[in-house]
């Protein structure tokens, strides 16, 4: 579809994520699960007709999207683009494939933030409520209308804890 549009460029990042998610309670796993979302950012590239200025609007396409959905969102696009004036520039080009993979294992990255919370000195007075870990496994590929096809992986994480502190008669998360 983009193939067959106005724009004068385009780039298409599709990011697949598989999350997995650990719940605790104290120190008690409380829950865990994986899910996996893919999402489409579509970003169109228009130039003016002097070619000193390059526009781009960037949106997202559902998975489930119909092909008259997209070129609508394409037109969309497209009409948004030409009120954006950025200086005129070229996009990276390439007839290469590219392909990076080196990910840790996601467990490992998990057991170690478990092992780091188990670790965290408390008392009676301060003590850990609760606390989840995510650990994301990200492959993101990159095309665009010259010829650019990247792929790399990478993993994020992150804690978020909940600590108890108390006084007296008196408690605060």
């Amino acid at each position: 579809v983009l193939e067959h549009s106005a724009a004068t460029h385009y780039q298409i990042t599709k990011t697949t994520t598989k999350s997995h998610e650990f719940f605790f309670i104290r120190h008690d796993l409380d829950m865990n699960r994986c899910k996996e979302v893919t999402h489409y950012q579509v970003t169109v590239y228009v130039a003016s007709e002097d070619k000193q200025y390059l526009g781009d609007a960037s949106f997202e396409v559902m998975a489930n999207s119909t092909k008259e959905e997209i070129k609508a969102q394409i037109d969309k696009g497209i009409y948004s683009a030409q009120f954006v004036k950025n200086p005129y520039f070229e996009l990276l080009d390439s007839s290469e494939q590219v392909e990076i993979r080196s990910l840790e294992n996601p467990l490992v990255v998990a057991q170690d933030f478990i092992h780091v919370m188990q670790t965290i000195e408390e008392t009676e007075e301060m003590y850990i409520n609760s606390y989840e870990i995510f650990v994301n496994e990200n492959d993101k590929q990159i095309i665009n209308s010259k010829g650019v096809n990247v792929t790399y992986s990478y993993i994020d994480s992150m804690v978020e804890a909940v600590i108890n502190a108390k006084k007296n008669d008196t408690e605060i998360e």
